[in-house]
């Protein structure tokens, strides 16, 4: 190619590689906003809300008073007949029920009851009648041939100590307030299984919509900006270059380039003084544009100035004096200056 020939840079594929890559992004995470806001985040506001309700229940407080001076259910405003408001009523009548087998089966508690004693319906035996609350432990042990106290409850006694110590977690454990974490478990609702469920007010809600419309816009103006760039191009004569906005930059009138970002990311910025004598600076891109690297060959060859660039120096085998590597980065400045 002549020093004279024109030299002309069109948009690079990898320009709208990258344009595509963003606004995927930008349109799965509007998406993403989205669903949160219409489907995720009321989801889990039911379960909150049906924890409260479950709790309140449990503390003796009745439908209706629940209904009407809690907070939460009153932002939610479910309505009447709904769903949700269904399944938080159901939860606030679980809530106010006695202990399950089927709780007590599922907690640390059981587990270890039923490790102690391989005999469930034994165990469960023993619940049901701490449940029921008609018999004491004592009453119980009588009528079921099982030792009373702890010290009674040695190794050659009925079920010896160690599961001895299981019977009466089976029997003190009916007595217990009911717990939402293994209520969840086996209401068999989706989600319910959260120990402790967090409640999302409108405000935030509508903070998921707003965030998910202003990606969609930002998708939709990355894909402008692609269209309106498709046009564009780098180009360079035998005596300037012509940057991507139209303005023409005679060699002559460069008085600095910094090349230190050319190998890794492809960009020199180039600055200048236009006919009015005032300092601009322009850009090479490299990725953006198709063979711009010739460009700023032309560049180097015709400008007088300075031009900062990573330094390059050698590895020295400090020991033999034996040189190991040329060349090699050192992440530090080199300033060259022509005539300015």
């Amino acid at each position: 190619m002549s020093d004279s020939a024109e030299i002309k840079c069109t948009i690079a594929f990898w320009y709208y590689r990258r344009m595509l890559l963003i606004m995927g992004l930008m349109t799965f995470g509007g998406l993403w906003f989205f669903y949160d806001g219409q489907v995720g985040w009321p989801n889990k506001n039911i379960v909150a809300i049906a924890k409260r309700g479950f709790d309140a229940a449990a503390d003796g407080v009745a439908w209706d008073l629940f209904r009407a001076k809690d907070e939460i259910l009153k932002d939610a405003a479910l309505a009447d007949g709904s769903e949700a408001l269904a399944l938080v009523k159901m939860a606030h009548s679980e809530g106010g029920k006695p202990r399950s087998w089927r709780d007590y089966r599922i907690s640390a508690a059981g587990r270890d009851a039923i490790d102690r004693i391989n005999d469930e319906r034994l165990l469960q035996g023993a619940f049901q009648a701490g449940a029921k609350g008609v018999l004491t432990w004592g009453e119980y042990a009588r009528d079921n041939d099982v030792p009373a106290t702890k010290e009674e409850a040695t190794s050659e006694s009925k079920f010896g100590l160690y599961g001895w110590v299981g019977l009466k977690s089976a029997f003190d454990g009916a007595a217990k307030k009911r717990d939402w974490a293994f209520y969840g478990v086996t209401s068999g609702q989706k989600g319910w299984s959260t120990k402790d469920p967090h409640y999302h007010s409108a405000s935030e809600i509508n903070g998921q919509f707003f965030i998910a419309y202003f990606l969609w816009v930002m998708s939709l103006a990355t894909f402008g900006w692609a269209l309106f760039n498709r046009r564009r191009n780098l180009s360079a004569d035998g005596e300037s270059l012509t940057t991507e906005g139209g303005t023409r930059v005679f060699f002559e009138s460069v008085f600095e380039i910094d090349t230190r970002k050319w190998d890794k990311k492809g960009l020199a910025y180039v600055r200048y003084r236009n006919e009015a004598g005032v300092e601009k600076r322009t850009v090479i891109d490299d990725l953006k544009y198709k063979e711009a690297d010739n460009i700023l060959d032309r560049l180097l060859v015709n400008f007088s100035g300075r031009l900062i660039e990573t330094a390059k120096v050698d590895m020295v085998d400090l020991k033999g004096g034996n040189e190991l590597k040329k060349n090699v980065g050192t992440g530090s400045e080199q300033v060259r200056s022509g005539e300015d």
